[in-house]
């Protein structure tokens, strides 16, 4: 058993690998507490190794890179559309295959976006004997397109902003919703409006609960 120090209780986790999917819109920090979970579980179960899935970063890396499925994807992305659902299905099942050994935990981050990827996602946590937590970070609109003008994105106009969010809220959010609804997950619900310390705090304090349920 791992265990950790919360005020004054003791909090212990099971010594094994863990699953944790991490949704939010845009805007939401998700990647900056992926950062923080990664910290510690490293500090907690320094014996295990962590795979981090950003589906979302490598897609940006084949767009930057100018190829051929670079410049599609890159019209596709300026459009405000989603990605065809075999690309991040290709990247995350492919990168599954080569990286993951049974002795590391796993992140996800930018995969599902559609039920139709939720449902794969599913499939795969099914065939690797996973029980996934969700820890979906919740943002309001407002608050969400407020950090996205903030943050200056060249691919952040009004337009691409608002058609982002809708995409999150119409299509990524059912796809969360099926996967909440899966035996063996456990999903999470976190206030995104906070600083980041304490976002961190209430994702540890969350996980830890479960735990010790």
């Amino acid at each position: 058993m791992l265990c950790a120090s919360t005020n004054d209780t003791i909090v212990c986790m099971p010594h094994k690998p863990q699953t944790f999917i991490f949704f939010g819109p845009q805007g939401s920090g998700k990647g900056t507490q992926v950062e923080k979970l990664i910290e510690y579980l490293r500090k907690e179960s320094p014996d295990l190794g962590i795979y981090q899935s950003d589906t979302g970063k490598r897609m940006r890396e084949i767009i930057e890179s100018k190829s051929f499925f670079g410049n599609i994807m890159k019209a596709s992305l300026e459009s405000g559309e989603l990605q065809p659902i075999f690309i991040p299905t290709w990247i995350w099942a492919q990168s599954f295959y080569e990286k993951l050994t049974g002795s590391e935990h796993i992140i996800l981050d930018g995969s599902p976006r559609t039920i139709l990827e939720a449902e794969l996602i599913a499939q795969a946590m099914k065939f690797l004997q996973k029980e996934p937590f969700i820890i979906s970070i919740e943002l309001s609109e407002e608050e969400s397109y407020k950090r996205l003008l903030m943050r200056g994105r060249s691919d952040d106009s009004n337009e691409g902003i608002q058609r982002r969010l809708e995409l999150y809220k119409n299509m990524t959010i059912p796809a969360r919703e099926f996967l909440s609804n899966q035996p063996g997950f456990t999903t999470v619900h976190i206030n995104g409006e906070q600083s980041i310390e304490d976002v961190c705090r209430d994702i540890i304090k969350e996980l830890e609960k479960h735990f010790t349920a």
